[in-house]
């Protein structure tokens, strides 16, 4: 198992995401992104393996402190309302 660490990030409305551990396993830079957090880490989990035509890959996904604010509100806008009594 080999273990690839993505970093997301948040900016001008839009998540990057982008990996230091890449470098070691091939000569492209990679990096992809998306409207949403999950949509990023979606293209991220199925890119990299295809990318790399292996399946024996573990990601690990960070988002730095400067995005957490903005993950949460996705987070907060996709839970299911609950309903009052």
């Amino acid at each position: 198992m080999t273990t690839i660490r993505m970093m997301y990030h948040y900016e001008d409305g839009y998540w990057t995401s982008e990996s230091p551990d890449l470098a070691a396993l091939t000569d492209v830079r990679w990096c992809s992104g998306g409207e949403t957090y999950d949509e990023a880490r979606e293209l991220a989990a199925d890119g990299i393996p295809w990318m790399l035509e292996r399946d024996d890959l573990v990601l690990q996904h960070f988002v730095p402190e400067s995005s957490i604010a903005q993950l949460a509100a996705e987070r907060a806008a996709a839970a299911p309302a609950v309903a009052k009594r």
